[in-house]
């Protein structure tokens, strides 16, 4: 028999506990999907994605980087080229690039913010740096003839990892400056001066190659290819102290490390997607992702890769180029507060960044959401935080901006398959779904049912059938099988969100 069918046979079940790509489909729990693109999981919906449009002046050179700094009520936005720079403050787009650049394709670019400057690295020249007025000039104290991979700050001190002095690489080499003034760059990166507390030293317990660093906390987390160290400073002595971290997991590529209030989230090596805070690393893309992650990242360009936080909406964002692809094409998101993973399209971003932003004020007959749906501030403020990304495309793209992806529909869909309802052993009759939907009216929604009487599928699809928000009660099919299940998917402009489906359901006997 059955497990819960109603006197009417509906059986209603959640769907907000995101989608699990790994797993046998018939072994997951009952809210979770088992495919989608270009949806979002949060607050047990199931919605789809806001698009994406271009914003700010259109850039002169490929941007391969994006960074923000605010400095004196000022704030910018910079998109850094092989061999140029440019900010653009939301009127005007203007040169910054001092010397310029040499950067090329294989070297990543990094960026940080100390002091109210703008810290840029792209590991072939001296890193530069700016605040805000004149052109990017070469970073005080920094000796000509060294480079390093990744320079990120860390309380008063900027920290240069991977070291290259000369045509000598010093890949577990970790150096940090003299600590800055308030407001102020340091002045010294002479490890040599003693009335400086300028330092280095080698981080060589394991021998893989130092990638990137954050701040997590009070420590400063040094990513190698396959481990981990903590640095922290010692006040008593001037000087830092370096240990090494449980778990075998170092960065995939610079720019793979994102900082969120449960600790810092790593694309790493294998690959897999690590969340930490210092010494409790775990996966939390095992058993869900994992396993599609491995066969679809492109093996050429992963490192190409990157990791970013979008803090408004309590997401990371694991970007990565799929086969065939240059650049990211598809990012993972994973929502911190639901603990949910979901997938969407990317436009070929080769870098993000979450910061201010100055929103151009949208019309109240502009935005199609309903108010139910519709999760974005509306009263009038001037500056929010949002989501840039710099593309390929040689375009800047506001992320999460309205409903189309640079003017274009795309297509949303999720699925699930691998319903038992309890019982594996009874076929079943499915007739057809009930949405519990919110969305403007006249919003269209196609629906199809999905059916198989094998464990390891595959699965056969119904024709496709309109759901009409506002006019349809019902999405009717019939299909049937031991394991069945449904497909929604939209492909026109607007929001919409979904709670719960149910099912129309009536036993056949046993197979």
């Amino acid at each position: 028999m059955l497990q819960g069918i109603s006197r009417n046979g509906i059986i209603t079940l959640p769907v907000g506990g995101g989608i699990v790509a790994d797993e046998v489909a018939q072994e997951l729990a009952e809210n979770v999907c088992t495919d989608g693109n270009n949806v979002r999981f949060r607050d047990g919906y199931v919605r789809k994605t806001e698009g994406y449009a271009a914003t700010l002046t259109t850039p002169v050179v490929v941007p391969y980087h994006i960074a923000n700094l605010q400095n004196s009520g000022n704030n910018y936005w910079v998109h850094v080229g092989l061999s140029a720079a440019y900010s653009d403050n939301g009127t005007t787009q203007a040169n910054i690039t001092g010397t310029a650049l040499t950067g090329s394709l294989t070297q990543k670019i990094t960026s940080c913010v100390l002091g109210g400057v703008l810290i840029i690295n792209n590991q072939a020249d001296r890193p530069q740096y700016w605040a805000g007025t004149g052109t990017l000039a070469n970073l005080t104290g920094w000796t000509s003839t060294h480079r390093c991979k990744a320079l990120r700050s860390f309380k008063n001190y900027l920290i240069a990892l991977n070291v290259t002095k000369g045509s000598a690489n010093y890949a577990s080499m970790v150096k940090w400056s003299h600590a800055a003034a308030p407001g102020f760059i340091p002045d010294s990166w002479d490890e040599s001066d003693a009335t400086k507390d300028a330092g280095e030293l080698d981080v060589a317990e394991t021998d893989d190659e130092i990638v990137d660093g954050l701040a997590l906390g009070n420590t400063f987390i040094i990513y190698k290819q396959r481990s981990c160290y903590g640095m922290q400073y010692l006040a008593n002595n001037s000087i830092f102290r370096v240990f090494k971290l449980p778990g075998g997991f170092g960065a995939l590529s610079t720019n793979c490390v994102a900082d969120t209030p449960n600790g810092h989230v790593v694309l790493a090596n294998g690959p897999d997607v690590i969340l930490h805070y210092a010494n409790e690393p775990k996966s939390i893309l095992q058993g869900r992702w994992r396993t599609w992650l491995a066969a679809n990242i492109d093996p050429a360009n992963y490192g190409n890769s990157f990791v970013v936080t979008n803090r408004d909406k309590s997401e990371v964002w694991v970007c990565v180029p799929t086969i065939g692809s240059t650049y990211p094409n598809v990012a993972l998101i994973w929502n911190w507060n639901d603990d949910t993973w979901s997938k969407i399209a990317i436009p070929s971003l080769t870098h993000a960044h979450f910061g201010s932003y100055v929103p151009a004020n949208e019309a109240w007959s502009a935005n199609a959401d309903t108010w139910a749906a519709d999760d974005e501030p509306w009263d009038s403020i001037d500056v929010s935080t949002r989501m840039l990304a710099s593309s390929a495309n040689t375009k800047l793209y506001l992320m999460d901006e309205g409903d189309t992806a640079d003017g274009s529909n795309f297509t949303a869909t999720f699925s699930r398959v691998g319903l038992s309802f309890g019982d594996a052993e009874t076929r079943k009759l499915h007739r057809g779904v009930t949405l519990r939907v919110d969305a403007a009216a006249a919003t269209s929604l196609s629906v199809e049912g999905a059916y198989s009487d094998d464990v390891e599928g595959p699965y056969s699809y119904s024709s496709a059938v309109t759901y009409t928000v506002g006019t349809s009660r019902k999405a009717d099919f019939l299909v049937s099988g031991r394991f069945v299940g449904y497909r929604v998917t939209s492909t026109g402009a607007g929001q919409w969100r979904i709670k719960s489906v149910g099912h129309d359901i009536r036993p056949m006997g046993s197979y």
